[in-house]
């Protein structure tokens, strides 16, 4: 299906998806390019750091 689209979102599972299914699926040649988002599901709240953190980079051009 990845070779179908423009871009892809890699959407894993945590404790489920196996660490070389994600590296193979990101190295495999003709395979999803380019990924532009991740998404990590069944993750365990304080497990991972910042997992709870929402926010925005950048600036906006007024300086607010």
């Amino acid at each position: 299906l990845a070779r179908l689209v423009g871009a892809v979102t890699l959407v894993i599972g945590a404790g489920s998806t196996p660490a070389a299914a994600v590296e193979r699926a990101i190295a495999e040649p003709g395979g999803p390019d380019p990924i532009i988002g991740t998404v990590l599901k069944r993750a365990e709240e304080g497990r991972i750091p910042d997992a709870d953190y929402y926010g925005q980079y950048g600036s906006s051009r007024d300086g607010r």
